[in-house]
């Protein structure tokens, strides 16, 4: 089996800067490109093979018409979104819950602070017991 090269997806954010194209050697659209992702198969950039035999295919549509290249993983779309950040001023902390965990504790996608402050605080204690062990 070939290597597959993919094509990134830049997407311009006010908190983004010039690092994708000083540091990775990327062609970035403008200096205020803030993510690089690298590897996608999200619907809003999906990634294109640069190269080979699948030149030009998106990801999606390797994963509906060669599913042996994900090794037939289940699923109806590519579960992999691989992003190079460059925030040039600070970001806030984004919480993106499963379905599941959103259906059951909250009735939309929008979080209080203090949520926040309580799920990071559950997390980290959770995590300090398990390394105590």
């Amino acid at each position: 089996m070939e290597l597959l090269f993919m094509d990134p997806v830049f997407k311009e954010a006010i908190w983004g800067g010039t690092k994708l194209r000083d540091v990775f050697d990327y062609e970035i659209p403008s200096d205020t490109t803030g993510e690089c992702w690298a590897i996608s198969g999200h619907a809003n950039g999906m990634s294109r093979v640069a190269g080979g035999r699948f030149d030009g295919k998106t990801l999606g549509e390797l994963w509906n018409k060669e599913p042996e290249i994900f090794g037939n993983y289940p699923g109806s779309q590519v579960p992999l979104l691989i992003k190079i950040i460059d925030a040039k001023n600070d970001l806030s902390i984004q919480v993106h819950p499963d379905d599941a965990y959103a259906g059951e504790h909250e009735n939309g996608t929008c979080w209080t602070a203090n949520r926040v402050q309580k799920l990071l605080s559950d997390t980290m204690q959770k995590t300090r017991q398990k390394w105590r062990k």
